[in-house]
């Protein structure tokens, strides 16, 4: 499988250990500084996270993330994790529920695991606003990986205040 984010990037002579999540994060990195062209949530990036569609609707950011663990689990021979979601993985509220049923939400993150940021002020329910992934985790901040941040595909660095965390396949 060539790498669709940087034909460039070979996943395999760059992974070490070769799992679901050191596989989606290699994918993660190998799609840094792809950004936006043309205008809010367009571009190349953008149309190719989202099945060809683009515009102010199609924040990318869960798209990038879930599909990432798409084609790690395509290498791996294994069920695509996010199958049953379809496009709703489009969304970080619908990944928080999917999860939730899967029993995928854990309190310590490991490095490839995806995370939520929730809406600030909470709603009565839980809900989400943005879906990126664990680069590395540390004792009191967390380096990320996420797209459609600053219009790109970008590392940060953020507190754990406010996010929640999903271990992909994690068995109950």
């Amino acid at each position: 499988m060539v790498n669709p984010f940087n034909p460039n990037f070979n996943i395999f002579t760059e992974v070490h250990g070769k799992n679901l999540r050191t596989l989606a994060l290699a994918f993660f990195y190998s799609a840094l500084d792809a950004h936006e062209t043309g205008g809010e949530n367009k571009g190349k990036i953008v149309r190719a996270v989202m099945e060809g569609h683009e515009g102010r609707a199609y924040e990318w950011c869960a798209g990038i993330a879930t599909l990432c663990y798409i084609y790690a689990a395509r290498l791996l021979e294994i069920p695509n994790p996010f199958a049953e979601l379809g496009r709703l993985r489009w969304s970080s509220s619908a990944i928080y529920n999917f999860a939730k049923k899967k029993g995928w939400i854990v309190k310590k993150p490991l490095n490839g695991d995806l995370f939520l940021v929730q809406k600030i002020p909470p709603t009565k329910r839980v809900s989400h606003k943005h879906t990126a992934m664990v680069a590395r985790v540390q004792s009191d901040s967390l380096i990320t990986i996420e797209g459609n941040f600053k219009d790109k595909v970008a590392m940060n660095n953020r507190s754990y205040s406010g996010l929640t965390f999903i271990r992909v396949n994690k068995k109950r």
